[in-house]
C-alpha cells in the first residue's frame, strides 16, 4: 500500500514539474502539411497506404520513390499535444509535433531540441518555438523501401522527416545516417 502512495507522489511531482503536458509518440505532422509526390505536393490528410511518396536515400542522399505501407492518423481528441513551430532563415515554417526527427547532413535531430542556429536542410533556423496544438490532427507514415518521407515548409523547401517505424535505424545509433562503405 505505501507503494502506491509513493508511485502517487511521483507522479503529481512529475505533472507540477512537467505543467501536465508532455509529448506523445506516434503521428507526427499536422494536418494542412505538404507532402512531396512524384506529381507534387500533396496535404498529408489526403495521403493513403499505396500511395507513393517521396523519401531520401540514406547512401546517396537523394530523393527517391517511395509507398506508403501505413497510414497513422491521431484524432483531434488523441493527437500528440506538444509542437513545435521551426521558422528557417528564409522565413518558411513548419510545425511537427515535439518528438519529431528532421535529417540534417548525417544526424537526425528531434525537433524538441532545435535552437536558434541549427541547420536543417541547408536551412539556418531562427527560431524553435514550443506551442500547443489547439485542435489538428496529426499523421505519420511507414513508407518504403526507406523509412522516411519528404515534406515541405511554406515555402516549399524539402525537409526529410523519419517514420518512426523502426527504433534502430540504419544500425546501432539511430541519430547516425550510414556512410556508404569505401
Amino acid at each position: 500500500m505505501e507503494w502506491v502512495i509513493i508511485i502517487g507522489i511521483i507522479l503529481l511531482v512529475y505533472w507540477a514539474l512537467t505543467g501536465g503536458i508532455k509529448p506523445r509518440g506516434g503521428p507526427c505532422f499536422y494536418a494542412g502539411t505538404m507532402v512531396l509526390t512524384p506529381t507534387g505536393p500533396r496535404p498529408i490528410e489526403e495521403i493513403k497506404t499505396g500511395d507513393s511518396i517521396m523519401c531520401c536515400d540514406p547512401f546517396s542522399k537523394k530523393f527517391t520513390v517511395g509507398q506508403v505501407t501505413k497510414v497513422m492518423n491521431n484524432p483531434d481528441d488523441q493527437r500528440p499535444t506538444k509542437a513545435v513551430r521551426v521558422t528557417f532563415e528564409d522565413g518558411g515554417t513548419l510545425i511537427p509535433t515535439a518528438l519529431e526527427n528532421l535529417l540534417n547532413q548525417n544526424e537526425w535531430r528531434r525537433t524538441g531540441t532545435l535552437k536558434c542556429g541549427d541547420v536543417i536542410a541547408e536551412q539556418r533556423v531562427i527560431e524553435a518555438q514550443e506551442m500547443i496544438i489547439p485542435s489538428c490532427d496529426a499523421f505519420d507514415f511507414f513508407v518504403a523501401p526507406h523509412p522516411n518521407y519528404v515534406v515541405l515548409t511554406t515555402t516549399n523547401v524539402p525537409i526529410v522527416g523519419h517514420d518512426h517505424s523502426s527504433i534502430k535505424w540504419w544500425g546501432i545509433r539511430p541519430e547516425r545516417v550510414p556512410r556508404k562503405a569505401a
